[in-house]
């Protein structure tokens, strides 16, 4: 199986995660009394480096132009809010997790499943607050949706096609990146920024790339 992958160009974190599914299946099978031994018990992982990522908030804002609206929303609450860009937390996000009166977004991690709360840019929220409004009269309890309320499953093509346009090359992910580099470009403490990313210790440091931004506040707006 490895060696087929390899033939095909396939990535180790990719391989990895197959061989972890066959592993999981033949445990199974194990304590179904189905095989007697799971022969896939010792396999390792292969060595994995994650590629530095070193996008700047200017690369986003270079980006944000060429991106349809309904991403444009989708990476303003991945940044103020610091989110990974899935489906477990963005595109999972309901308008419940907002608490307008005290200006805090709670939410529930998806890598951790622990509750965070979130002090966004007030900007962020009075558009927010504009958006829920007319989300809770259309009966759309998500955050980031196609407009007309349909779950966003795939932005893959979108995101490509609007980073060749506009000449940067960029994974969503880094998104959370940038918002901890911003906030700590702008006089954040550690342990606040870490708080925000949802991290449990400031042991765990914030990844942060790029030369710090300019300006007041917490975030500088990508868009």
């Amino acid at each position: 199986m490895r060696e087929g992958f390899r033939a095909q160009g396939t990535s180790n974190a990719t391989i990895n995660k197959y061989q972890a599914y066959i592993r999981a299946i033949l445990a199974w099978g194990v304590d179904q009394d189905l095989i007697h031994l799971n022969p896939w018990r010792d396999y390792k992982r292969l060595k994995h480096i994650r590629p530095v990522d070193l996008s700047t908030v200017d690369d986003l804002r270079k980006l944000f132009p060429y991106l349809p609206e309904f991403l444009q929303w989708a990476v303003k609450t991945a940044f103020f809010l610091a989110l990974r860009p899935g489906q477990v937390e963005l595109f999972s996000l309901t308008w419940n997790a907002f608490d307008w009166r005290r200006g805090v977004a709670i939410i529930r991690q998806g890598k951790s499943g622990r509750l965070k709360t979130v002090v966004p840019h007030p900007a962020y929220m009075a558009e927010a607050y504009q958006r829920y409004k007319l989300d809770m009269a259309a009966g759309i309890p998500l955050v980031c949706h196609r407009g007309n309320g349909q779950r966003v499953l795939s932005y893959r093509t979108a995101w490509l096609n609007a980073c060749r346009r506009a000449g940067v090359k960029m994974r969503p992910y880094v998104i959370r990146h940038i918002a901890a580099t911003e906030m700590l470009a702008r006089g954040a403490d550690l342990a606040a920024v870490a708080a925000q990313l949802g991290h449990s210790n400031v042991a765990t440091r914030p990844c942060v790339s790029g030369k710090p931004g300019t300006g007041s506040g917490a975030y500088a707006k990508p868009g």
